[in-house]
């Protein structure tokens, strides 16, 4: 019953839609709309599926996980996964902060590949967001100041190192406070209470 529940709640999650699109001037950063001042981490954020939601229980046994195949981390999901969709396994993605802030780390973390970590606030509290399986060689650098809406970064491709050997999307995370944790899964659910669910927050 519980494993069932689970993937009722990616699929409905998979359907549900968060916005709308938003353009983009030369540089390829996003142009915040007028009146909204609303980013999304990745582009088209607002329509794309959503297979691993923040809070999902899950194993490397197929019966419990949405990935197919599944991936090889067990524990409960701490960031949010945004999907590619059909014929994007080629094309560039970009990726944008959500928030001014700080870029922590920028570089290679397993499980990961690409990953940046940037210190910012949101909403009056201290936050860590995580941004992870982007192109190695497009990572703003470390010690950055981003403003949001700024490109940092592009999707790495499938199942390459730049994603470490995992599926072309986006994990976008956010830990409490100004830390250097990185874990995207943890082992009980009282440990979410750590982290913030993304679904609450964003656009930002």
């Amino acid at each position: 019953m519980k494993r069932s529940l689970l993937f009722f709640t990616a699929l409905l999650l998979t359907a549900c839609t968060f916005g709308g699109a938003r353009n983009t001037d030369g540089s390829g950063n996003l142009v915040v709309m007028q009146g909204t001042g609303k980013v999304w981490p990745i582009e088209g954020g607002g329509s794309r599926k959503i297979l691993l939601p923040f809070g999902m229980h899950v194993t490397p046994d197929a019966t419990n996980n949405p990935i197919d195949p599944p991936e090889r981390f067990s524990g409960y999901h701490v960031g949010t996964d945004f999907e590619i969709s059909q014929g994007e396994a080629d094309k560039v993605i970009n990726v944008y902060a959500v928030c001014d802030g700080d870029i922590n780390s920028s570089g290679f973390v397993e499980g990961y590949g690409g990953l940046i970590t940037e210190y910012c606030t949101i909403n009056n509290e201290k936050v860590t967001v995580l941004y992870g399986h982007l192109a190695i060689d497009s990572l703003v650098a470390a010690k950055t100041a981003v403003t949001k809406g700024q490109k940092i970064a592009i999707l790495g491709a499938a199942h390459s190192h730049d994603t470490d050997e995992n599926r072309k999307h986006l994990h976008f995370g956010i830990v409490k406070g100004w830390t250097n944790d990185v874990n995207g899964y943890v082992q009980t659910p009282e440990e979410l209470n750590l982290f913030m669910d993304a679904k609450t927050v964003l656009p930002l």
